[in-house]
């Protein structure tokens, strides 16, 4: 509530409401996991097999990790588990890219798993 000073003598309160509301501890809670996590995009593409490489949130930086996979099943439970979004179109726009052959999507990944993908793989 802001309470203004129109007129000498004269005070006007003006309420301002939200049509919902949020809790403060869990707003601070949110920006705290929000720090731990990183932004990632995978681009994936279907050329004998689904290629798939990952690029940093500035989308010029890629990241040492490839994969390859036989079905699109796997780019399906990568986003289900680590989607940015998962809303009904994304879902819809990560099977259309599956459907087409080619296309990206935003991760959300802890520190953890990002370490692993900045990590190149050695082969044995």
């Amino acid at each position: 509530m802001r309470v203004f000073w129109l007129v000498p003598g004269l005070w006007m309160t003006f309420a301002f409401y939200l049509p919902y509301t949020v809790d403060a501890m869990s707003t601070q809670q949110g920006a705290v996991s929000r720090v731990n996590e990183h932004r990632i995009c995978m681009n994936f593409m279907e050329r004998h097999g689904w290629h798939i490489s990952f690029l940093e949130e500035d989308c010029r930086t890629s990241l040492p990790l490839k994969l390859t996979f036989a079905n699109p099943d796997k780019i399906l439970e990568m986003y289900e588990r680590w989607g940015a979004n998962r809303l009904l179109e994304d879902r819809a726009a990560v099977e259309h890219g599956i459907e087409i052959g080619r296309g990206a999507i935003w991760l959300r990944l802890t520190a953890e798993q990002y370490a692993k993908l900045k990590r190149p793989l050695v082969r044995r």
